[in-house]
Protein backbone atom coordinates (compact mmCIF):
# COMPACT_ATOMS: atom_id res chain seq x y z
CA UNK A 1 0.00 0.00 0.00
CA UNK A 2 1.62 2.70 -1.11
CA UNK A 3 0.08 7.09 -0.89
CA UNK A 4 1.33 10.35 0.69
CA UNK A 5 -0.03 13.92 1.52
CA UNK A 6 1.31 17.34 1.53
CA UNK A 7 2.92 19.35 4.41
CA UNK A 8 2.06 22.61 3.19
CA UNK A 9 4.42 22.35 -0.40
CA UNK A 10 6.52 19.03 0.76
CA UNK A 11 5.33 15.86 -0.25
CA UNK A 12 5.46 13.11 2.88
CA UNK A 13 5.09 9.25 1.04
CA UNK A 14 4.90 6.35 2.93
CA UNK A 15 4.14 2.87 2.03
CA UNK A 16 3.47 -0.39 4.25
CA UNK A 17 4.84 -3.59 2.86
CA UNK A 18 4.59 -7.12 4.51
CA UNK A 19 8.06 -8.29 4.80
CA UNK A 20 7.58 -11.64 6.85
CA UNK A 21 4.56 -14.07 8.62
CA UNK A 22 2.99 -11.26 10.97
CA UNK A 23 5.62 -8.97 9.97
CA UNK A 24 4.86 -5.61 8.29
CA UNK A 25 6.55 -2.32 7.73
CA UNK A 26 5.85 0.93 7.56
CA UNK A 27 8.11 3.86 5.69
CA UNK A 28 7.77 7.34 5.43
CA UNK A 29 9.77 9.40 3.58
CA UNK A 30 9.98 12.90 3.92
CA UNK A 31 11.81 15.98 2.94
CA UNK A 32 14.29 15.68 6.33
CA UNK A 33 14.75 11.71 5.85
CA UNK A 34 12.76 8.59 6.14
CA UNK A 35 11.23 6.64 9.33
CA UNK A 36 10.66 3.04 9.17
CA UNK A 37 9.12 1.23 11.88
CA UNK A 38 7.85 -2.46 11.89
CA UNK A 39 4.51 -3.94 13.47
CA UNK A 40 2.54 -7.46 13.06
CA UNK A 41 -0.20 -6.15 11.48
CA UNK A 42 -1.45 -3.86 8.58
CA UNK A 43 -4.12 -2.11 10.87
CA UNK A 44 -1.30 -1.28 13.31
CA UNK A 45 1.17 0.12 10.59
CA UNK A 46 -1.90 2.26 9.21
CA UNK A 47 -3.32 3.85 12.31
CA UNK A 48 0.26 4.51 13.16
CA UNK A 49 0.68 6.33 9.75
CA UNK A 50 -2.34 8.08 10.36
CA UNK A 51 -0.65 9.51 14.15
CA UNK A 52 2.45 10.03 12.27
CA UNK A 53 0.57 12.61 9.70
CA UNK A 54 -1.54 14.35 12.25
CA UNK A 55 1.71 15.18 13.82
CA UNK A 56 3.62 16.07 10.52
CA UNK A 57 0.49 18.27 10.21
CA UNK A 58 0.03 19.79 13.67
CA UNK A 59 3.83 20.79 13.55
CA UNK A 60 2.64 22.83 10.31
CA UNK A 61 -0.52 24.34 11.66
CA UNK A 62 -2.56 22.39 9.26
CA UNK A 63 -5.53 20.10 9.55
CA UNK A 64 -6.16 16.78 8.09
CA UNK A 65 -8.89 16.63 5.33
CA UNK A 66 -10.16 13.01 5.64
Amino acid sequence: MVNFFMVGSDMVRWEINCVGDEVCRLTITHVNGTIVEYFRTAAQALDREKEIEGLFLASRGSERHW
